[in-house]
């Protein structure tokens, strides 16, 4: 799922775990978390974060902005529904219990 990072100047950009790929020398994994957090294997952080909720704000459907609270505060079986989507299981991967 796209997320979005802030830049220096304050900005927000969306941004995607591909173009963190593909822009690898000029991401930076410590920008608050965010990218490390969404991006964990991009940024070699698989060991921290690889069964731990992004911390960023994520895009879904028509461009809504979620975060993984959203899907913490959804009854057991929206929740799980949710979590049955790939993107959403490797976005919010504890709450999803995605390495149970």
């Amino acid at each position: 799922l796209q997320f979005q990072v802030e830049t220096v100047g304050g900005s927000l950009l969306p941004f995607s775990c591909k173009l963190a790929v593909q822009n690898k020398n000029k991401v930076t994994c410590s920008n608050q978390g965010q990218v490390a957090t969404h991006c964990p294997d991009v940024c070699g952080k698989c060991s921290e974060y690889r069964c731990a909720d992004s911390k960023s704000v994520f895009f879904m459907g028509s461009e809504k902005e979620r975060e993984c609270s959203w899907l913490q505060q959804m009854g057991e079986s929206k929740r799980m529904k949710q979590c049955k989507k790939p993107k959403v299981a490797q976005t919010c991967r504890e709450t999803c219990k995605f390495c149970e």
